[in-house]
């Protein structure tokens, strides 16, 4: 298992999978096309699978929600509690045909006490990464977590023919959860995502 904290990955500047894989022995990460990514641990590897049904040698798993299509690892890592690579066959705690190992990634949960953060940056090529988070208890038992990333830079190509900047990034992300603590360890999660990449 590599186990990566959610501060150690802001630290390192791992946004996404193509950079945990880059930081990460035993893992590779292609991505020819949006929709389809590859993702590699020891050799073995989830083939442009696009059928959220097809049988995938390696797993991913978004706070213990299984990612059905490999388009979906496109998103930023950002506020996140941890992410976790498992090495090796993960069907008996995962599910099956999860040769290869599993990837988990762990949000920041919300807390039942108040806390906020921001980080901003500024770079050449018109780079801006702009990333917080505000966490709220709405009462005893309901605590709110608001998170943003926006990051942005202008590219280091363009096409004379068109105009148009190639290599460039426009990625909005935020996140709204809320954590409901009852009686009895009962716990209950509600998220809401969005992403425009």
């Amino acid at each position: 298992v590599s186990a990566f904290s959610g501060q150690q990955l802001a630290e390192a500047q791992v946004f996404n999978a193509g950079d945990l894989a880059q930081t990460t022995v035993g893992v590779s990460f292609t991505n020819p096309t949006p929709f389809d990514m590859e993702l590699n641990i020891r050799g073995v590897m989830n083939t442009r699978l696009d059928a959220p049904s097809a049988s995938r040698s390696i797993g991913v798993f978004f706070d213990e929600v299984v990612v059905g299509r490999m388009g979906l690892m496109s998103m930023d890592f950002y506020d996140l509690e941890r992410v976790e690579i498992l090495r090796g066959p993960q069907g008996v705690l995962l599910g099956k045909n999860l040769l290869g190992g599993a990837v988990n990634i762990i949000t920041a949960k919300p807390e039942m006490e108040t806390s906020a953060a921001v980080r901003a940056q500024v770079g050449n090529l018109g780079a801006k990464l702009l990333t917080g988070h505000v966490n709220v208890p709405l009462s005893d038992n309901l605590a709110m977590r608001a998170s943003v990333q926006l990051r942005q830079n202008d590219g280091f190509a363009s096409n004379f023919y068109t105009g148009r900047d190639l290599h460039n990034l426009d990625s909005t992300q935020a996140r709204l959860s809320f954590l409901y603590q009852g009686d009895n360890d009962f716990e209950g999660r509600f998220t809401l995502e969005y992403m425009e990449d």
